[in-house]
């Protein structure tokens, strides 16, 4: 444990080799159903059932809810591991992930509702790209919106949602996806195996325990939550997990790197698989003779290790705190922002280097090479990667400049 950490909080990182030498086992089924996910929109049943089986969606989950309370850092290990056999699944996985956590900071009462079966933890989606609203009926409510980008909407059991209750308070919902629709929306270039589709409610009857008031600005749902800042019970603080000290956006931030990272390993396996190719025009038999394909695999592969250095310190950002019962800083906030923009940044410079290596064949169909680009691709355009108003909000906060562009809790 690190200097200064808390005695009572801890990760239980020694299941991680576990957990990643299963992924392993795997890797076989999730390369042969990559494409399968891209065809049908959402993971194959014998993939979900692989990650179910090996606890992988509750790794995120404290340890009273019947999770397995693993560290960002070891559930980034695992997601890129996954992302190797398939990016879609690795996304998918990640998104799960985040969203139990994100329920566990809730209120008790709303944990008390989502986890009544500890053995058998249900998986959440959360798409927040969208507008609620819960109007009182009775001694409950009734939800009605629509909600975007609902990754693993698929395979979950409940959507947390962000909805306005008459007083105009933001509240995050658990939304069982029995009661609710799944409009096919999610038309993309890549990762199209994630099932990111609309989530609907209409008349959705909706009990006091199914929700928890948030704070938020205007619509946007603030991402900075623990259960010590929401839930008023101060009778189970005792229950508190290291889990309930992650920050949300940093927390997802350091795991969609992991995937990324992840698919840009995918991505040069594949180009390592051609290196007994000829080079083209040239006197080459095997394109490892070349000393330019040597020279440029060292770079590639240099960087990656950069990226996965990166990776590693703003996770280890996100578990410090978290095992000394604190939230972060704006300083480590600022960290964590700045490492993630510069290393998609240095693996956007790997990945096409890759697909230059690989040679124009990358880009057929059938190639696994395209499947890997198009994810990375797709992936690295996600907004918490965004560089021109991340720099500017750093620069901004260095000079000391206010208002900044982004509210503290986005950092």
């Amino acid at each position: 444990m690190s200097s200064g950490t808390c005695q009572k909080f801890h990760f239980n990182d020694y299941l991680v080799d576990t957990l990643i030498e299963k992924v392993r086992e795997m890797r076989p089924l999730l390369a042969a159903k990559a494409a399968r996910h891209e065809e049908i929109g959402e993971l194959t049943p014998e993939v979900v059932e692989a990650l179910s089986a090996a606890r992988l969606f509750w790794m995120a989950l404290p340890e009273r809810l019947g999770g397995l309370a693993i560290s960002s850092r070891g559930q980034s290990q695992v997601v890129a591991e996954v992302a190797r056999g398939c990016p879609s699944t690795a996304w998918t996985l990640s998104i799960i992930n985040s969203n139990v956590w994100l329920a566990s900071a809730m209120s008790f009462e709303m944990q008390d509702f989502v986890f009544s079966d500890k053995t058998n933890p249900p998986r959440a989606c959360g798409p927040t790209n969208g507008s609620g609203s819960l109007t009182p009926d009775g001694d409950h409510f009734i939800l009605n919106g629509r909600w975007a980008y609902g990754s693993g909407s698929h395979h979950a059991t409940f959507a947390l949602v962000p909805a306005k209750s008459p007083d105009g308070a933001m509240n995050f919902v658990a939304l069982p996806l029995a009661d609710a629709k799944i409009e096919n929306t999610w038309k993309v270039a890549g990762m199209k195996g994630t099932g990111s589709d609309t989530v609907v409610a209409e008349n959705v009857r909706i009990g006091k325990d199914q929700f928890t008031h948030i704070a938020g600005v205007g619509d946007t749902v603030s991402l900075h939550v623990s259960s010590n800042g929401l839930s008023p019970d101060a009778r189970k603080a005792e229950l508190l997990e290291a889990t309930d000290y992650w920050i949300g956006l940093t927390l997802l931030r350091s795991k969609t790197l992991a995937i990324i990272f992840g698919t840009a390993q995918g991505l040069m396996d594949e180009v390592l698989k051609t290196r007994q190719k000829g080079i083209m025009f040239t006197t080459y038999e095997h394109r490892d003779e070349s000393q330019v394909f040597q020279a440029s695999l060292g770079k590639c592969h240099a960087k990656l290790a950069a990226v996965e250095a990166l990776l590693y310190q703003t996770c280890d950002l996100n578990d410090l705190g978290a095992l000394q019962g604190r939230a972060l800083t704006m300083e480590e906030r600022l960290s964590s922002r700045s490492q993630t923009v510069i290393a998609v940044e240095i693996l956007t410079d790997a990945v096409t280097e890759l697909m230059k290596l690989y040679g124009t064949s990358a880009y057929m169909e059938k190639c696994p090479a395209q499947r890997y680009w198009r994810d990375y691709m797709v992936g690295s355009s996600h907004g918490v990667f965004t560089a021109d108003p991340g720099y500017e909000t750093i620069g901004k906060y260095i000079l000391g400049i206010e208002p900044n562009i982004t509210i503290p809790t986005f950092f």
